[in-house]
């Protein structure tokens, strides 16, 4: 069980610093040398540093999210590159035969080698926040059990991937809803209310101190929009669908190329799934 967990914690830095393709290929983590390691590493932290946000456009949250995960991949990497059974040479094939000298000849042990154990970790920059919530653990969660048997949404299908972490995938469900039209537009589109009704319509819900009541449920109690327009509208409003992986190449995540092979995995799940 120990050694499952430690795979799968094995597979997702992998992920998180070189891609997915590289996990998929077994020879990979035997072949990984520290300046590669070490590369990758600069690479991503230069691309996700919250310090960065302003200038890359990219929330400071999902920033933050990425760069503590790249952070925890490293530290992952680098102790599993340190471990004693990678760094030593194979000697079971050499064992010398019984010795019957007084004077016992140097053996190769492990402790006798110069080896410098407590090494200087690589400077990684420095985190911003501390970490001490169990929430902030629970967003950079990856997941690690099997694909859900269902059809799934384009982002969901990412996450269960295990490719991107909980934070993640949360941000990218809102950035697809953000990207649907207003309520009060589509009313006016409609031609059931105005322009001027619909500020109006928020304005007088921000005096009544409703601003968590939904603009259509309020503009039904109000008697503007009757149940039949309110659910016109919403039912408008929900069928605009985003382009999926607009986010993704956005925040930087994946490149085009990346994000169609995905689309065309995410399709093959669904066809797969679909009733």
């Amino acid at each position: 069980m120990e050694n499952l967990h430690l795979g799968r914690k094995l597979t997702t830095a992998c992920r998180v610093l070189f891609g997915s393709e590289p996990v998929h290929q077994p020879e990979f983590l035997e072949d990984l040398e520290t300046q590669q390691l070490k590369a990758a590493y600069r690479t991503q932290a230069k691309r996700s540093h919250p310090d960065h946000a302003r200038s890359l456009g990219i929330s400071e949250s999902v920033l933050r999210a990425r760069f503590t995960a790249i952070n925890d991949a490293y530290q992952t990497l680098t102790a599993f590159l340190r471990r004693p059974e990678r760094n030593e040479p194979t000697v079971a094939t050499a064992q010398p035969e019984p010795q019957t000298e007084p004077q016992p000849e140097p053996q190769p042990e492990p402790r006798s080698r110069p080896r410098p154990r407590p090494r200087p970790r690589p400077r990684p920059t420095p985190r911003q926040e501390p970490q001490d919530a169990s929430s902030e653990e629970e967003a950079l969660r990856f997941a690690s059990g099997p694909m859900p048997q269902r059809t799934l949404e384009f982002s969901e299908f990412v996450y269960h991937q295990g490719l991107v972490s909980w934070d993640t995938y949360v941000c990218a469900r809102r950035f697809q809803r953000r990207q649907r039209p207003l309520v009060g537009q589509v009313a006016v589109d409609f031609g059931y209310v105005t322009l001027h009704e619909v500020v109006e319509l928020i304005r007088r819900r921000a005096s009544d101190g409703l601003l968590t009541v939904p603009l259509a449920r309020y503009a039904q109690d109000s008697g503007v929009l009757t149940p039949f327009q309110r659910l016109a509208v919403l039912g408008k409003q929900s069928q605009y669908k985003a382009d999926p992986g607009e986010f993704f190449i956005r925040e930087g995540i994946f490149d085009t190329g990346q994000v169609e092979l995905l689309a065309f995995h995410h399709q093959l799940h669904n066809l797969r799934y679909a009733s």
